[in-house]
Formats: C-alpha cells, structure tokens, sequence
C-alpha cells in the first residue's frame, strides 16, 4: 500500500509498541525517547509509506540523498541504526531483500500529537522541508535528479521512405549525409537489401550484396565502411564492408567484399546480439548473448581480441546500450532483479575502466533502448511507444541528472530503432505499423470469418464465460486500451482507456461468472468489476501489485498471477479484496493455468504437471513430442506438438487424458478456444514499417 507521507512526517504514528515522531526525530517506548538523525528518520518514512512493499536500495539512496554518488553503505547504516531503535534484532519488523531492498512489515497507526513536553530538535522543520521538496520534483518512484530541467520540442515530422514493404535496421553516417537501411521485398525478414539513401539528393542505391538478414547496421567514426550483424543458423557474427564512391552511385557495381570482424565461438553458441557502437580508438561495443546469458562486450579491432566489459549478474542484466561522442562512455539499458528497469554509465577510461559511475532508474518495467543525445548532454530513451529524455551532468561530486521527460511527439504506432542525428540532433526511427484483425474460425464448418477489424492491432482476446462477449485490447487509439466486443451485435465498447499511455500489456482473465475481468497493464495488476454493464463497470487500478494475471480461483476473488523475478518465474495468489499475496513457487519455464476445481497445472516440454503443497509440482502425464504451444480452456488445454503444425489435441481436466483431435487448417495464430470446443479465436495481420525524421529544438514550444 502507499501511505501520505507528508502526514506521516507531520504526524506521530505507531509501529507496534514504538511511537514515531517526524517532527521531534524521536522514536518513543514506554518512557524512553531515542533521538533519530534526519536522514535515517528519512529512511523510516519512506518505508512506511510503503509498509509491505519491498523499497529498492537504490531508490531509498537517491531519495535521501539526491545529489551524492550511490552508496550501499549509507542505506546499511541507516538499516542498522533503525533495527536498534526498535529493538528489531530478529529483523522481522524490516526485512533485507537481498541484493533488492528493504521493506517495512507492519502498518502505521496515527495517534494525536503529543502534549507532553519533549526537547525540541532542529531535525522538525528540515525533515518537513525536505520531503515537501522532495515530492514537488517527483522523486517518490524514481532516483532523485539534480540536474536543471530543459525542455526538447519536436518542430517537425518528415517521411524518409514511402514503401509497401518492411524497412528496418537504420543507421545514419557520421556527416549525416547518408542512411544505411535494410529492405525486406519479400515481407520475410530472412531475404533482406542494403540500401543508402542520400540525404541531400533523396537518391536510393542498392548495395550489391547478397541477400541476407543483416541487422544493428553502424557506420565506422570515419564513414567509409558498415559493420551489421549476421545471425547464423547457430551463432552470431559482425561482419564490415567498405563503402567506395562508385558503390554508392551505382547499385551494379561490383560485389561488395564482406570482413568477419568478430562471431560467438563459444561452447554454447546463441543467436542473439544488440547494436553495435564503433570506438574512435578502433573498437566495437555491443550486447550479445552466450547461451542465454547477455553480456557487455569490448572488442578490439587491432589485435581482434574480445572481452567482457559488464558481465549479466542477478544484480543487473544488460540488453542494450550506446556510445557517447567521446567515446569514454557506455550508457547500458537493463533489468534489475526486482524487475525494474534502469540505465547505468559505464566508464571507459583507462583508470576505472568497467567501472559504474551513474545509475538512473525507470519509472517501471518497460524496457527502452537509449541513444546519446548532441554534445553527450544526455540520453534519449525510447521503450516502444513514446521518446523520454535525460540531460545529464559531471561535476565535483560525480553525475547528475534531469527527471526523464516525454518528447511531446504523439503517434498511434511503435518506433523502433530511434537514432539521433550526429549533426543536426534530429531524430531517425522507424515507424512500425501493425494491423492485426481478430478472426472467428467454425470447426464444424471450417469457416473462417472477420470478428474484429479496427485497422489497427487488436490482440490478447478472451470470450466471455457465456461466449457472447469478446474482451481484448486494441491501438485503435493510439496506445493499448481494453474493448469488449458484442458478437450478435458486433459493437465495441471500450472498458479502460489506459491514462498512463502504458504499452505493456499481457493477458486477459474472466471470472467464471463473468462479473469480473483482470489484466496487466504497465505490469500492474487491474481489475475490472460488471465489465459487460457499463453504467456498473468500475476499474480498481492495483499499483502496488505487479505480474500478469492468468486465471481467477473458483472462488471469485483470489487471481492467480505470473511474476517474473529475474531469468525465473513466481506463481502468486493475489486476493483482489485484501491485496494480500501468497507465493506458491518459483519455476524456470513452462505455462501455468488453473482447472475448474483450481488445481495449479503446468504444461511444459513434454508433459503435465500438477501442483500439490506437500510435494510441488508432480508429474501428471507425458507426451512422445515435445508441447510447441498450449492454450487452456474451461474444461482443459489444447496442446500442439512439434511437427504438427495444423493439428491441435485437447486434454481434459476432469480425465487428465487426451480425448480428442482435430485439423485447424489455417496459418493464423490461435489466441483461444470457446469452452465446447466448436470455435477459435485467431489473430491474422500485417506490418509495416517505414522510416521517418523528427526535428528538436531546445526551448519552450
């Protein structure tokens, strides 16, 4: 929960037998008073606004101390000074999150303030003061900037490429003359072109080169070659070609010479490698994965040698990152163990090479990628769907920087590959254009006909327990918003209109009696009351509990939930009413669902698995092929096997065997299964992507 914290510094409250006065910076017992220095006062309340809430270590740092380098050290002392005064030796009334944070197991209750008379402590006004200013800059969820806000207008939106195919993987040469691009003709992303485009002239030429998927293309610091990344069958590799004049005019030139740079060789060899960032000392940095670990990597054009720079821990675990213009910072994206996200800089000298000189944690867990903006004065932060930016600034006392803010560019579609035009500060990206329509497709009569078509992309759909009603989400307005379709009159009504203008959203759950609805959105829970009577409907925004909703209990008011707790995933009850949460077990991989008498099932690799409290997860039933998908049902899961890509097998949960078969023959993704098993949901679409310019300017708009 989250509590006013401006009252509780205002206001003596209890914490069990303890009284604890902001104001005075006193924590009282029976007749003894312990004085509290402010800033571990600080540190109290900022728990307590958060009583049964687990409070990142960094976040508690920056919110006490905004402008000093993160030090776990303070937070420890703090931590250790408190356990004292409250006599929490056995540390149940805090608890250490390790290598998380720390949260505060008991709720606050105010009381009147005390007459008595107390010596007065100057701590009164500071504490007040610096909460007050504290929450007026908007620190509560985020790590405390210093740096003077300014402001980055978009002044212009200029096509680049007006195509009916996919273009994608842009970079743009250090003159900002020229655009390297891929073009997929084909609609496949597996034949792809090379092109450059001038942009001066609007002239296109296609490199000669075989076709190939080619992706993260970057220019060398000097603009005479491209260096991209090849996925193998097994591996990746970066490869470079030099770019002649003659090259670039004629796009019948002569076959273009590749280099192998660099390729994973390992043991365990993946297919999976970020973009790639060229050093003016001959260099390549980039994010790549070995097996299915992602790792920050240095390599050495010289003497072509690699090592790793920032190795993937339960800490922090990389997955994008960018180079500043000098060359002596890396800005790396990743995914912290409690699930947030943050950005962290990286030096590159000499002296303190690897070495994390700044962290800027995200508002919530939407990944982003990043980009320096003009002069290294900042980053700007992309996660999908709308453009942030950070100014950034060294002094005596290390980094700082602004709160992240929204370029006030809208768009009703996703950006990808956002790139900052080393010359003018302009802004490169593609714009992904995805229409995804919702089919209705008759078993019996092997029909297939348009349920839901909004020219936009209509996913994640889910029938409603009496099969009347549809609930899915759509970007027909721009962003990820909830819908009910009506299927006899074909009309939509819209259930939440996303006011956060989140872009992650996952999962749709009904209640048995179709009273109630629960999903995901910005990795909190929400929970929708009457969704089928709108002058009734209400939605209760659960903040404080993240994960994705999968199923709701027989019992209509506990949802069982998915949460993803580093490279692992943790089943949860969640009672919507109380918000208490019960963990069930941690597992690795595979798909949970529950069956009508809310039994915990688990479908993965080639078998069943059911959960008993005693024993966990039991093995239930396995198959001779491994499971490629399932998608549970009222009455049981529908299973498809490798090597069949058009048959479907249901297994039941009331005979926990496989009663039946049957041919889906039809290419479109299958989203669900209505409970007799006639009809299925499925989602058919296209995308397109083209490339577009927008130009900044500083200043007021």
């Amino acid at each position: 929960m989250s509590l006013d914290l401006e009252r509780l510094a205002s206001q003596p409250f209890k914490l069990g037998d303890f009284v604890v006065d902001a104001k005075r910076g006193e924590i009282r017992q029976a007749q003894e008073v312990i004085d509290i220095e402010p800033k571990v006062m600080l540190v109290l309340l900022h728990l307590t606004a958060n009583s049964g809430t687990v409070v990142d270590q960094e976040i508690l740092f920056r919110y006490v101390w905004p402008q000093s380098v993160y030090s776990p050290n303070s937070i420890r002392r703090c931590i250790s000074t408190l356990r004292k005064a409250l006599k929490d030796d056995a540390k149940q009334l805090i608890s250490t999150h390790a290598k998380v944070g720390y949260s505060i197991n008991i709720l606050p209750t105010f009381i009147n303030a005390q007459t008595s008379a107390h010596r007065k402590n100057n701590s009164s006004i500071w504490i007040v003061a610096s909460i007050l200013f504290l929450l007026s800059i908007g620190i509560y969820w985020q790590i405390i900037p210093s740096t003077q806000q300014q402001l980055l207008n978009v002044t212009g939106l200029q096509p680049i490429t007006a195509t009916e195919v996919i273009e994608d993987f842009i970079a743009v040469s250090p003159d900002e003359s020229l655009l390297a691009f891929s073009r997929y003709p084909q609609r496949g992303l597996d034949e792809g072109e090379l092109w450059i485009k001038d942009l001066n002239s609007s002239t296109e030429t296609k490199l000669n080169l075989p076709l190939a998927h080619r992706r993260n293309l970057a220019w060398s610091i000097d603009g005479t070659s491209l260096y991209y990344a090849y996925i193998g069958d097994k591996a990746w590799q970066i490869k470079e070609f030099s770019l002649t004049k003659k090259a670039l005019m004629e796009s019948n030139s002569e076959v273009l010479k590749e280099r192998l740079v660099v390729e994973n060789n390992g043991d365990q060899p993946s297919r999976w490698i970020g973009s790639i960032h060229p050093s003016p000392d001959k260099k390549l940095y980039f994010v790549a994965s070995d097996s299915s670990t992602r790792h920050v990597y240095e390599h050495d054009i010289a003497t072509n040698s690699s090592s790793k720079l920032m190795v993937s821990n339960t800490d922090f675990k990389p997955y994008e990152l960018a180079l500043s213009k000098s060359g002596k910072i890396l800005a790396v994206s990743g995914q912290l163990e409690n699930g947030r996200n943050a950005i962290r800089l990286l030096s590159l000298e000499l002296t303190n090479k690897g070495q994390v000189l700044h962290s800027i944690l995200l508002r919530d867990q939407q990944r982003v990628s990043v980009e320096w903006l003009n002069g290294d004065s900042g980053l700007l932060l992309n996660d999908g769907s709308q453009l942030f930016y950070t100014f950034i600034d060294e002094n005596s006392n290390g980094f700082t920087h602004s709160i992240p803010s929204q370029l006030n560019f809208q768009q009703s579609h996703f950006l990808r590959f956002a790139k900052v035009g080393p010359k003018s500060g302009d802004i490169y990206f593609i714009e992904s254009r995805l229409d995804h329509d919702l089919m209705l497709f008759d078993l019996t009569s092997q029909t297939i006909k348009g349920a839901i078509d909004s020219t936009a992309m209509d996913y994640f759909p889910v029938f409603s327990p009496n099969e009347r009603h549809i609930a899915f989400f759509s970007t027909r307005y721009g962003k990820p918003q909830l819908f009910l379709h009506e299927l006899a009159s074909g009309t939509d009504t819209q259930l939440f209109e996303n006011p956060n203008d989140y872009l992650n959203v996952d999962h749709v759950a009904w209640s048995k009696s179709g009273g109630k609805l629960a999903f995901s959105m910005g990795y909190s829970v929400h929970v929708i009351l009457n969704p089928k009577a709108p002058a009734k409907t209400k939605v209760n925004v659960l903040e404080t509990v993240q994960g994705i909703a999968l199923a709701w209990y027989p019992n209509e008011r506990d949802i069982l939930l998915e949460k993803q707790i580093g490279e692992r995933k943790q089943l949860v009850k969640l009672n919507s009413e109380t918000l208490d949460l019960e963990i069930i077990t941690e597992f690795s991989k595979g798909r949970a669902s529950l069956s009508q008498e809310g039994n915990l099932l688990l479908v993965k690799d080639d078998a069943i698995y059911e959960w008993h409290e005693s024993e966990g997860f039991k093995h239930k039933q396995s198959f001779s092929k491994p499971i490629t998908r399932s998608v549970a049902s009222e009455k049981g899961i529908y299973l498809q096997f490798s090597g069949e890509e058009s048959t479907w097998s249901f297994w039941s949960f009331d005979t926990s065997i496989v009663e039946s078969q049957f041919e889906l023959p039809i290419k479109e993704r299958v989203a669900e299964f209505n409970t007799l098993g006639n009809k299925a949901l499925v989602s058919r679409g296209h995308t397109e992507r083209e490339i577009a310019k927008i130009s900044i300017s500083k200043g007021d708009p």
